[in-house]
């Protein structure tokens, strides 16, 4: 018994897909590049001016305190979220009236698209935030 009991998977592609990849990133830099020099800084920034903005933030430390703001609330989610989703089942199986009850919504809960709910998150949650400082946001956010 020490095959595997599924065939092993057909190799696609190869070398020949890893350079398609190669070409069309490449591809999109030049457009990236293209639409910079077309339409302007304002619209679209350049590669070169993203990559200094990067380097420089990184080097006075708004990265790396930005960065970790982020992981935080990031991470703090996932607790959050994980220990609610946990219970949650816990605590229906425990009420059964309760579980009648919220069954219809939490099925119909199931069928919205993650994305979708986003925008309705921000808005309940964003004023519990704390504002971001005028420099974290682009230029264009900017009045």
């Amino acid at each position: 018994m020490s095959q595997a009991l599924l065939p092993e998977p057909e190799q696609r592609g190869g070398a020949g897909v890893a350079v398609g990849r190669i070409v069309l990133g490449l591809a999109l830099v030049a457009l990236w590049e293209l639409l910079h020099r077309w339409l302007g800084r304002d619209v679209v920034a350049g590669l070169a001016d993203i990559a200094a903005r990067i380097l420089e933030i990184a080097r006075d430390g708004r990265l790396a305190r930005h960065l970790g703001v982020t992981l935080f609330e990031s991470a703090a989610g996932l607790a959050i979220g994980g220990t609610a989703g946990l219970a949650l089942p816990f605590a229906l199986r425990l009420a059964p009236r309760l579980e009648r009850a919220l069954h219809p919504y939490i099925g119909a809960a199931m069928g919205v698209p993650k994305l979708a709910l986003a925008p309705l998150i921000i808005l309940w949650f964003a004023s519990a935030w704390p504002r971001r400082s005028p420099s974290s946001s682009p230029r264009w956010c900017s009045s």
